[in-house]
């Protein structure tokens, strides 16, 4: 399974994400598309509403990464998430390379 600490063998939680790794997440995300997937793809696919999802996407992104908040939201409202949680929603909205980028960090 993905995500998986090698000392222990249990998943890593999502809180337990590096900050400099999130950030580079966001940096990815974070950017709005018009072909392919950004934070608002994810953010549907973990069921936030188009409302909230309208607000995202008028955050000032020089100030607050919209793909932190939605990341948060989805820490507090689901504690055991993983990183593997994380990687195979990205898988599924096929940001195969920001699964890439989790995988120079966590050797999975």
């Amino acid at each position: 399974s993905s995500g998986i600490n090698a000392d222990t063998g249990l998943p890593m939680l999502l809180s337990t994400l590096r900050y400099d790794v999130l950030r580079q997440l966001c940096f990815m995300m974070d950017p709005l598309v018009t072909v392919g997937s950004d934070f608002t793809t994810f953010a549907a696919q973990i069921g936030f509403c188009s409302t909230y999802i309208r607000y995202l996407k008028a955050l000032d992104i020089k100030k607050n990464s919209p793909f932190e908040e939605v990341l948060r939201v989805w820490q507090d409202s689901a504690p055991d998430a993983t990183i593997g949680d994380l990687m195979y929603l990205l898988n599924e909205i096929q940001r195969h390379d920001v699964v890439d980028k989790l995988r120079e960090f966590y050797l999975i």
